[in-house]
């Protein structure tokens, strides 16, 4: 009789479900699976095992309640379905670049799993297209917390950044070490000393005057090639984290406001 009463008590605790180890993340338009990206992109996140109607708490990067402080902790829930599916909807929370945990916990179960996800510095021109002469603000996201030097390059001249390239070289990069790594500075344009704040975020002080010069055919790190007639802008802090974002030089037209409703006047 003791035996069939411990017995009886394992299967009580014992889950009738389990989380099945395939917490994925697609993109905002839920298309594409992802396992990389920058802040403030929106995700899907997904998966089965779920007990039934059980409440799924999905964390970033840590169990906990949301921490504004360190922007960790719980980001959103989902109730599973009858099959055991949940899915929330999140956009990647302001932070350095690094690889985040994304978690899955099953309330009623109390089993957790969990993937990776890559947070990339993002670099953002505004406006990203014009003649030369212009101002243009430069802002960025997923650099490097408290970061007190990071520089920003209109660079027009090839072969451009590359990461292959980059690797290896010590810090801070110089005119020398990039000349030997095949990685040409001439014409450029430099803004130093820009801050970025503890999550790695910044807003250049000022705007920044794009230059004259010869635009060519410009190759990113991954072999594709953007048209001529674009500047490469760099933005790489001290620690070598960098982002890329590309300015077209030709006429432009802005609408203000760029979206709304039949009969609303647009400047």
């Amino acid at each position: 009789i003791a035996a069939i009463l411990v017995f009886s008590m394992v299967l009580v605790v014992l889950p009738a479900k389990a989380l099945t180890n395939d917490v994925k993340v697609y993109d905002e338009d839920g298309l594409k699976q992802i396992t990389r990206g920058n802040v403030g992109d929106g995700l899907i996140v997904n998966g089965t095992g779920a007990v039934t109607g059980a409440l799924v708490e999905v964390y970033w990067d840590e169990v906990h309640a949301w921490d504004e402080a360190d922007h960790n902790g719980l980001i959103e829930t989902d109730y599973a379905t009858t099959a055991g599916v949940w899915e929330v909807e999140f956009d990647v929370p302001e932070t350095v670049n690094g690889t985040y945990g994304i978690i899955a916990k099953d309330t009623e179960s109390g089993d957790i799993q969990s993937t990776t996800f890559k947070v990339d510095p993002e670099l953002m021109l505004d406006p990203d297209s014009g003649l030369t002469g212009i101002d243009v603000e430069v802002d960025g996201t997923g650099f490097g917390e408290d970061s007190r030097d990071l520089d920003v390059y209109f660079d027009w001249a090839d072969p451009w950044w590359n990461a292959s390239k980059l690797a290896g070289l010590p810090l801070p990069y110089t005119a020398a070490q990039l000349a030997t790594a095949g990685l040409s500075i001439d014409e450029r344009t430099e803004a130093v000393s820009i801050n970025t704040n503890e999550f790695g975020t910044f807003t250049a002080p000022d705007r920044f005057e794009v230059p004259e010069g010869n635009t060519t055919d410009p190759v990113d790190e991954t072999g594709g090639e953007w048209a001529s007639g674009n500047f490469t802008v760099v933005g790489i802090d001290e620690s070598g984290a960098y982002g890329i974002d590309i300015f077209t030089v030709g006429f432009y037209i802005t609408l203000d406001p760029d979206e709304g409703p039949p009969g609303i006047t647009v400047t």
